[in-house]
């Protein structure tokens, strides 16, 4: 529970973050099969993780920050840019992302992660 309560502080990380987590690829593959399988984690996309709170069975960072790390080009933008700065009126389930690489729709706990294309 040690490694599960530092990893819900770090929150969304990759496979590379967890690698260096664990000390080596071995080591954080049995820990994200572990953890997954006990769903104290919960796959995005293939190599990025978001770590889960036990409490309530939700994503233990918010949506935005999970869109920002999809890719390394990755933005949140949009509507969801200025729901995440406090400017729009109305409440959505939705975060659109802007991307250079073209990506898939993701549904997270509720939460879509529209992806919008670039430009």
């Amino acid at each position: 529970m040690k490694r599960y309560e530092q990893l819900l502080r770090i929150g969304c990380f990759t496979w590379e973050e967890l690698c260096d987590f664990a000390c080596s690829r071995s080591a954080a593959n049995s820990l994200a099969q572990s953890y997954l399988k006990k769903g104290y984690i919960q796959s995005v996309r293939r190599g990025l993780y978001v770590a889960i709170n036990l409490a309530d069975s939700e994503p233990a960072v918010s949506p935005y920050r999970i869109a920002s790390k999809i890719t390394q080009s990755a933005c949140v933008s949009r509507h969801a840019a200025f729901a995440y700065h406090g400017c729009a009126n109305q409440v959505s389930n939705r975060v659109e992302v802007s991307s250079a690489m073209p990506l898939r729709l993701l549904r997270i706990t509720g939460q879509n992660l529209f992806i919008c294309p670039p430009g």
